[in-house]
């Protein structure tokens, strides 16, 4: 699977959401969907995040890693999920 087509599951996911009575139920707010597989995740990820803005990396396979920035000198919250949206165990 090439990153083209973990973009459109990001497209999926984010019409999904959208879609939700509540879309952030499944999302943080202003979240920034990062294809796992693509070149520039890191760099895009890691831009986000300084900004204050939380991450969901998309993996082929459809699962995702959801990071929220925490306060100044707070962790991050990382929740990995399977591609339905469940969580997965640590």
């Amino acid at each position: 699977m090439s990153h083209n087509d973990t973009l459109d599951l990001i497209t999926e996911r984010v019409i999904a959401a959208m879609e939700l009575e509540e879309p952030m139920d499944r999302y943080p707010n202003r979240s920034c969907f990062v294809a796992a597989d693509a070149p520039w995740h890191r760099e895009t990820a890691n831009r986000a995040l300084s900004e204050g803005h939380p991450v969901v990396l998309v993996f082929p396979n459809g699962d995702e890693v959801v990071v929220e920035p925490g306060e100044t000198g707070t962790p991050a919250r990382v929740e990995v999920r399977d591609s339905n949206g469940q969580p997965l165990a640590a």
